[in-house]
């Protein structure tokens, strides 16, 4: 008896944070607590783990409705990485951040997300590689690609890096190059928005 009542104690607790840092979580609370009940009691997760995420998500910025949509993603995350909800949904925030992407884009982000590294790796690898992406005006699944044929001659802890020094180099042109590209007639970027064209 005395478990039960720690469990929901502690259950309680966590609610309590998520009302803290889920935007209008207030006026949701009753579909955010049984969104939790329901996730513990039908996965691997318990109710507070998923009340991990949840305030977790909150902290990346996602509103009530967001972070009950987000939930089950993130929970296919933490199960493909092996990793805690809390861990799962900070990895999808801030790779949502990092791609300037939706809080609908996390089922996607979750996709790109297992590649050939483990998720916390591959997540790592993605926000350093964002910038340079988002130079060349990739998208995060194109992102994704580009790693996961980099990790096929470069190690692990350097694809990001790898990555953005390429992109650095192709939108970055010397003025002496640049030019022999003008007299060519030739670009590599759309001359109204600075974004990278093939």
């Amino acid at each position: 008896m005395g478990k039960v009542i720690t469990i929901g104690a502690t259950f309680e607790k966590q609610m309590s944070a998520v009302s803290t840092f889920v935007r209008g979580a207030d006026s949701n609370m009753a579909a955010l607590t049984q969104t939790a009940k329901d996730l513990g009691a039908s996965t691997t997760f318990s109710a507070v783990e998923a009340g991990q995420a949840m305030v977790e998500l909150g902290k990346s910025g996602f509103d009530a409705s967001q972070v009950m949509a987000a939930v089950p993603a993130v929970l296919s995350l933490a199960q493909a990485g092996s990793l805690s909800m809390g861990d799962a949904a900070s990895i999808a925030g801030s790779t949502l951040k990092q791609f300037g992407l939706d809080a609908s884009e996390t089922t996607n982000v979750v996709d790109a997300l297992s590649g050939n590294l483990t998720v916390a790796d591959f997540a790592s690898q993605m926000g350093h590689a964002s910038g340079g992406a988002q130079g060349l005006g990739m998208d995060i699944d194109e992102t994704a690609a580009a790693l996961s044929f980099l990790a096929d001659g470069v190690t692990a802890e350097r694809m990001g890096r790898t990555f953005s020094a390429m992109a650095s180099s192709l939108t970055s042109v010397t003025p002496a190059a640049q030019a022999v590209l003008d007299e060519l007639d030739v670009s590599f970027t759309d001359k109204d928005t600075g974004i990278f064209k093939s």
